[in-house]
Protein backbone atom coordinates (compact mmCIF):
# COMPACT_ATOMS: atom_id res chain seq x y z
CA UNK A 1 0.00 0.00 0.00
CA UNK A 2 -0.44 2.40 -1.68
CA UNK A 3 -0.57 1.31 -5.31
CA UNK A 4 0.37 3.93 -7.90
CA UNK A 5 -0.69 3.00 -11.43
CA UNK A 6 0.04 5.37 -14.27
CA UNK A 7 -1.31 4.68 -17.74
CA UNK A 8 -0.29 6.74 -20.77
CA UNK A 9 -1.02 6.60 -24.46
CA UNK A 10 1.93 5.49 -26.55
CA UNK A 11 2.16 8.87 -28.31
CA UNK A 12 3.42 10.50 -25.10
CA UNK A 13 7.18 10.47 -24.57
CA UNK A 14 8.12 9.06 -21.19
CA UNK A 15 11.73 9.50 -20.22
CA UNK A 16 11.29 10.33 -16.56
CA UNK A 17 8.77 7.89 -15.07
CA UNK A 18 10.99 7.22 -12.06
CA UNK A 19 11.12 10.95 -11.24
CA UNK A 20 7.34 11.20 -11.54
CA UNK A 21 6.93 8.24 -9.18
CA UNK A 22 9.36 9.77 -6.70
CA UNK A 23 7.42 13.06 -6.78
CA UNK A 24 4.15 11.18 -6.22
CA UNK A 25 5.68 9.28 -3.31
CA UNK A 26 6.72 12.61 -1.78
CA UNK A 27 3.15 13.87 -2.09
CA UNK A 28 1.87 10.74 -0.34
CA UNK A 29 4.43 11.16 2.42
CA UNK A 30 3.71 14.87 2.90
CA UNK A 31 -0.10 14.59 2.75
CA UNK A 32 -0.77 11.17 4.27
CA UNK A 33 2.45 10.22 6.09
CA UNK A 34 3.02 7.21 3.80
CA UNK A 35 6.58 5.83 3.89
CA UNK A 36 8.11 5.58 0.40
CA UNK A 37 9.02 1.93 0.93
CA UNK A 38 5.30 1.10 1.10
CA UNK A 39 4.59 2.47 -2.39
CA UNK A 40 4.27 0.15 -5.36
CA UNK A 41 4.50 2.16 -8.57
CA UNK A 42 4.08 1.01 -12.15
CA UNK A 43 3.61 2.41 -15.62
CA UNK A 44 1.42 0.99 -18.38
CA UNK A 45 1.64 2.19 -21.97
CA UNK A 46 -1.56 1.86 -24.03
CA UNK A 47 -0.94 1.03 -27.67
CA UNK A 48 -4.59 0.57 -28.67
CA UNK A 49 -6.73 3.48 -27.50
CA UNK A 50 -9.16 6.18 -28.53
CA UNK A 51 -9.67 9.41 -26.61
CA UNK A 52 -13.16 10.82 -27.24
CA UNK A 53 -13.48 12.39 -30.68
CA UNK A 54 -9.70 12.49 -31.15
CA UNK A 55 -9.46 16.25 -30.58
CA UNK A 56 -7.20 15.35 -27.66
CA UNK A 57 -5.29 12.42 -29.13
CA UNK A 58 -3.26 11.57 -26.01
CA UNK A 59 -3.96 10.75 -22.38
CA UNK A 60 -2.41 10.13 -19.00
CA UNK A 61 -4.40 8.53 -16.21
CA UNK A 62 -3.15 8.05 -12.68
CA UNK A 63 -4.77 5.84 -10.07
CA UNK A 64 -3.60 5.96 -6.47
CA UNK A 65 -5.16 3.34 -4.23
CA UNK A 66 -4.76 3.88 -0.48
CA UNK A 67 -5.92 1.89 2.50
CA UNK A 68 -9.23 3.36 3.64
CA UNK A 69 -9.35 5.86 6.46
CA UNK A 70 -7.99 9.06 4.92
CA UNK A 71 -10.31 12.05 4.95
CA UNK A 72 -11.82 13.44 1.76
CA UNK A 73 -9.71 16.54 2.31
CA UNK A 74 -6.46 14.52 2.36
CA UNK A 75 -7.47 12.56 -0.74
CA UNK A 76 -8.41 15.79 -2.55
CA UNK A 77 -5.06 17.33 -1.62
CA UNK A 78 -3.22 14.26 -2.97
CA UNK A 79 -5.28 14.33 -6.17
CA UNK A 80 -4.77 18.04 -6.84
CA UNK A 81 -1.02 17.87 -6.23
CA UNK A 82 -0.69 14.70 -8.33
CA UNK A 83 -2.60 16.37 -11.20
CA UNK A 84 -0.20 19.30 -11.05
CA UNK A 85 2.82 16.96 -11.28
CA UNK A 86 1.33 15.12 -14.26
CA UNK A 87 0.34 18.34 -16.02
CA UNK A 88 3.82 19.79 -15.56
CA UNK A 89 5.34 16.57 -16.90
CA UNK A 90 3.03 15.51 -19.73
CA UNK A 91 1.15 18.57 -21.02
CA UNK A 92 2.21 19.50 -24.54
CA UNK A 93 1.66 22.52 -26.77
CA UNK A 94 1.82 20.29 -29.85
CA UNK A 95 -0.27 17.31 -28.69
CA UNK A 96 -3.70 17.63 -27.07
CA UNK A 97 -3.67 15.64 -23.85
CA UNK A 98 -6.28 14.58 -21.29
CA UNK A 99 -4.79 14.13 -17.83
CA UNK A 100 -6.85 12.50 -15.09
CA UNK A 101 -6.25 11.39 -11.51
CA UNK A 102 -8.31 8.96 -9.44
CA UNK A 103 -7.78 8.51 -5.71
CA UNK A 104 -9.55 5.48 -4.34
CA UNK A 105 -9.82 3.51 -1.13
CA UNK A 106 -8.65 -0.05 -0.65
CA UNK A 107 -11.07 -1.70 1.75
CA UNK A 108 -8.95 -3.15 4.55
CA UNK A 109 -10.93 -6.38 5.11
CA UNK A 110 -10.36 -7.33 1.46
CA UNK A 111 -6.65 -6.40 1.28
CA UNK A 112 -4.00 -9.01 2.04
CA UNK A 113 -0.24 -8.55 2.14
CA UNK A 114 2.82 -10.72 2.75
CA UNK A 115 6.38 -9.43 2.47
CA UNK A 116 9.15 -11.98 1.89
CA UNK A 117 12.57 -10.56 2.62
CA UNK A 118 15.73 -11.84 0.91
CA UNK A 119 17.83 -14.08 3.12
Amino acid sequence: MPHIKMEVSDNIEISNAKNVFLALQKILHDCANVPAQNCKSRLYVATNFLVGDEKTPAFTHLEIALLEGRSSQVKSQIGEKALQILNNTFASDTLGTQITVEIRDIHTPQYFKKVNYAK
